[in-house]
C-alpha cells in the first residue's frame, strides 16, 4: 500500500499550500486532511481517500471520506479541538449529525454540535445546536418526524438538575428550543439525575401511531426506565412512564424503535452490562410488557471506554439489534460484531456474527428497508493501541453480509483521542456512532483522530463516507 505516490506541491493565491496527490496502479490510502484545497487522483485497486470538504477528488478513487465538522468551542477545562459520540440521521437527501464537542475528561461536554447536508452528503455545513455554559451537557440524538415534516434532537444536559432539552428544525441548519422534556435534581453522590437518552419517531406508514415520537432513558433518582411520548412534533411531551420494574438498577443505553404495526420496542442493556433486554407497548408508550432477553453479553475493551451498549435499526419488516461480543474467543481477546433481529420484540432470533477476525468496538447500525450497514471501529486484539475504521453491508435484511470496506487512510493511536477519567481510563471514542441511508446507500458518520497537534492537543474530528464502491 502507499499513502503518498507523487506529490506535486502548488501555492495558492493566500499563500497556503495546496498539493495534487496522484495514487499509483494498485490500492492506494491518501490522506489528506490538511485545511487546504487538494486534488487527489487515484488509479487501480480500491483506493481510500479521507479529505477535506475543499478537496477535489477523482472518479477513480473507490473510497471518499470527508472531514465535516471539527470542534470550534474554546474555555479551561474541556479537551479542544475533540468531537466525539456523533448519531445521525437522514430523510431524502438531508443527512443531520449531532455530537459532543468538546469533550471532559471526567465527562460530559462544552457543546453539542450540527452538521448538515442538504445534498446527499456532497456538501456539509456545521454549527452548535447547545452550549453547556456552566454546565456539561451530553449523548446527543437526532430523528426526523416525517408526519410533522421536523427534525428533532435531544441531549442531556448536566449541572444541579439534569434535562433533557428538545430542539426542532425544519432543514437541519436552524434550530429552535422546542421543550424540556424532563428535568430531575441530581441526587447526592451522583454526577447526572438522568443518563443514556434516545429518541425515535415513528414513521411507519401503516401504523396508527405514527407522527409519534419516544424518548427514552435511565432515570438515576427512581431508578427505572423511563419513556415520555409527543404527538406534535416535540413541542410538548406526556409524563414519564416506567417501562422497567424498580429496583433492577442502571439500565442503560436505551433504544426505542417502531414496528411496522405501531409497536414500540425499547432495546437496552442491563446494569452489568451481560445481557441486552427488550419491553414492547402496543398502546403508543402508555404501558409496556414485561422484559425479554435478547442476548447475552461479554465484552471487553482494555485502553478504551467502550462499553457494549446495543444498536439497532428498524427493518422492512422487524428490528435488528448489534454489539460487540468476545464470548467466541479464549480469555475475550477480540470482539465479534454480532446480530440478533425480531419482528415482534418479544421472540429473538439466534445470535449471528457480522464481523469477526479483529477486536471491534462501538459498532452502530443503520437501515433502509432490507438494506443495513455496520460500521465500527477496529484493532487487532485488545492489546493493540491502533484503531480503525471498517463498514459491512448486508442487502438482504442481515441474512449475509459482505466483506469489510476499509473508510480510512491510516489507522488511529488511541493516544490521539480524547482521554476519560470516568469509567475507567482510556480513550474516548464515544458510546456510539452512526450509519443514515441516502436511498439505499449508507454513509456512516463517525469521530476518528489524527496525530496530535505540535502543541500535544487533540485533533478529533467528525468525518463521514461519502463515496462507496
Amino acid at each position: 500500500m502507499r499513502v503518498l505516490l507523487a506529490a506535486i506541491v502548488l501555492v495558492t493565491a493566500s499563500g497556503a499550500l495546496a498539493g495534487v496527490r496522484t495514487g499509483g496502479p494498485g490500492p492506494d490510502r491518501i490522506d489528506t486532511v490538511n485545511g487546504v484545497r487538494d486534488t487527489v487522483r487515484c488509479g487501480g485497486g480500491r483506493d481510500v481517500v479521507v479529505a477535506d470538504l475543499k478537496d477535489v477528488i477523482a472518479p477513480d478513487c473507490e473510497v471518499v471520506t470527508r472531514r465535516i465538522a471539527l470542534d470550534t468551542t474554546t474555555g479551561d477545562g474541556a479537551q479542544h479541538r475533540t468531537i466525539v459520540e456523533p448519531d445521525a440521521a437522514a430523510h431524502g437527501s438531508t443527512i443531520v449529525s449531532v455530537y459532543q464537542e468538546g469533550r471532559y475528561a471526567d465527562g460530559g461536554a462544552a457543546a453539542i454540535g450540527w452538521a448538515t447536508s442538504l445534498d446527499a452528503g456532497a456538501t456539509w455545513a456545521h454549527g452548535v445546536l447547545a452550549d453547556a455554559g456552566t454546565d456539561r451537557i451530553s449523548d446527543p440524538v437526532v430523528a426526523w418526524d416525517d408526519a410533522h415534516g421536523r427534525w428533532l434532537a435531544t441531549a442531556l444536559r448536566v449541572g444541579d438538575q439534569t434535562t433533557l432539552p428538545v430542539f426542532a428544525s425544519a432543514d437541519g441548519t436552524s434550530w429552535t428550543l422546542q421543550a424540556v422534556a424532563r428535568s430531575e435534581t441530581v441526587p447526592p453522590g451522583e454526577e447526572v439525575g438522568l443518563d443514556k437518552d434516545w429518541l425515535s419517531c415513528d414513521n411507519r406508514p401503516a401504523s396508527p401511531q405514527r407522527g409519534t415520537c419516544y424518548l427514552a432513558y435511565s432515570n438515576i433518582v427512581t431508578g427505572v426506565l423511563e419513556v415520555q411520548a409527543s404527538q406534535d412534533g416535540g413541542t410538548t411531551w406526556s409524563a414519564a412512564v416506567a417501562a422497567s420494574a424498580p429496583g433492577r438498577g442502571d439500565l442503560i443505553g436505551a433504544i426505542p424503535l417502531v414496528l411496522p404495526d405501531g409497536t414500540v420496542v425499547v432495546v437496552y442493556s442491563t446494569s452489568d452490562l451481560s445481557s441486552l433486554e427488550a419491553v414492547t407497548s402496543s398502546d403508543g408508550g402508555q404501558t409496556f410488557s414485561a422484559p425479554v432477553t435478547v442476548a447475552t453479553v461479554q465484552s471487553a475493551a482494555p485502553l478504551l471506554r467502550a462499553p457494549p451498549l446495543p444498536s439497532a435499526a428498524e427493518t422492512a419488516t422487524g428490528i435488528v439489534v448489534v454489539w460487540p461480543d468476545c464470548s467466541a474467543h479464549p480469555d475475550c481477546v477480540a470482539n465479534d460484531i454480532r446480530l440478533t433481529s425480531s419482528t415482534d420484540g418479544k421472540t429473538w432470533a439466534a445470535p449471528a456474527t457480522v464481523a469477526h477476525g479483529g477486536d471491534y468496538v462501538v459498532p452502530a447500525v443503520g437501515g433502509s428497508g432490507d438494506a443495513l450497514a455496520v460500521v465500527a471501529y477496529v484493532r487487532r486484539n485488545t492489546s493493540s493501541s491502533l484503531l480503525g475504521v471498517r463498514l459491512f453491508r448486508s442487502l438482504d435484511g442481515g441474512a449475509t453480509w459482505g466483506p469489510a470496506i476499509r473508510l480510512d487512510a491510516r489507522p488511529m493511536q488511541i493516544s490521539w483521542l480524547a482521554q476519560s477519567l470516568s469509567e475507567g481510563v482510556g480513550g474516548f471514542l464515544g458510546d456510539y456512532d452512526a450509519v443514515a441511508f441516502v436511498g439505499n446507500r449508507p454513509v456512516p458518520v463517525f469521530a476518528a483522530a489524527e496525530p496530535l497537534a505540535g502543541d500535544g492537543s487533540e485533533r478529533q474530528d467528525l468525518y463521514a463516507t461519502t463515496r462507496l464502491p
